[in-house]
């Protein structure tokens, strides 16, 4: 929890010298909770201070624990993290159809509903950006694609986001500038 906490204060340094006893200590104990909840906290941290291959490797172990000891919260967990870590990888769309199936389940049993919320929330408003910027969709097909379950929901969230309205971001091009075809504002 120690390393957790140095992580969202910015001390990184310190933050992985305590992860890394903490994740020891979980495996010296031999305990399939503490070492998973041990994970649990080090992805956060590491998640918080940008290290996504420490990420990945601990899903991986906390998935592997969670396999070998039946332990359906925990896989829950580390699947999002998985999902999470695809999203921001090379696959969008599958990381986000990972992190929509499990969230229902990390937000009521996780410690920190709020932080995968937030996980989640900036993976749809990514894909939602992507298909924003193809212009191949509608914004109420993109809305229900992306997870935020109207036109509206989508406007405001991506209005918070990114500072503009989606159909402002269709009317600029790649430099920002206004397209020809654009309306006038």
């Amino acid at each position: 929890m120690l390393g957790l906490g140095l992580a969202q204060f910015g001390s990184p340094r310190e933050a992985k010298d305590n992860i890394v006893r903490g994740v020891a200590l979980g495996e010296t104990l031999k305990n399939p909770s503490s070492l998973t909840f041990a994970c649990m906290n080090a992805m956060t941290a590491y998640q918080i201070m940008g290290d996504l291959g420490a990420v990945s490797r601990l899903a991986q172990r906390m998935m592997e624990v969670a396999d070998k000891f039946n332990l359906p919260p925990q896989r829950s967990i580390a699947a999002f993290m998985s999902g999470w870590l695809s999203a921001c990888g090379d696959d969008l769309a599958g990381g986000l159809q990972v992190m929509e199936t499990e969230f229902p389940r990390v937000s009521i049993m996780g410690p920190l509903p709020p932080f995968y919320a937030g996980l989640l929330a900036s993976i749809r408003l990514e894909a939602a950006r992507i298909l924003i910027d193809s212009r191949a969709s509608t914004l109420t097909e993109i809305a229900h694609v992306t997870g935020f379950g109207s036109e509206l929901s989508l406007r405001r969230a991506y209005l918070r986001a990114f500072g503009a309205l989606p159909s402002n971001a269709r009317h600029r091009d790649r430099d920002g500038r206004k397209n020809a075809a654009s309306p006038p504002t």
